[in-house]
């Protein structure tokens, strides 16, 4: 009957040093998941960060596109304006020149 108890205890007494070695790996482990956790999470942020930075750079040329769009759009109304006064110029100047063809001179 000792040797049993003996044989238990011994038994009973390697399990817990197996359970000790297993709660210490599986410590081990957690920690190595927090860090890898709050590596991924930085990674995670500065990519968020830069995406953030890169899409205010993207709004503000879009802003600029827009801008000098329009200011290109208000200079094309002047240019047609102008394009407009030369054709009446032309007219008039070919009117003039058919006039004076057409008219005796004395």
């Amino acid at each position: 009957m000792k040797n049993l108890l003996d044989t238990i205890e011994l038994e009973a007494e390697r399990m817990s040093k197996d359970l000790v070695e297993l709660y210490a790996s599986i410590q081990s482990k957690l920690s190595e998941m927090t860090i890898y956790t709050g590596q991924s999470v930085d990674a995670q942020l500065k990519t968020v960060d830069q995406l953030a930075i890169e899409v205010n750079c993207s709004i503000s040329k879009a802003s600029t596109l827009i801008q000098t769009i329009h200011d290109v759009e208000m200079d094309m109304g002047s240019v047609q304006e102008l394009y407009d006064q030369v054709q009446q110029i032309k007219k008039s100047l070919d009117y003039l020149e058919e006039l004076h063809r057409t008219t005796p001179l004395h």
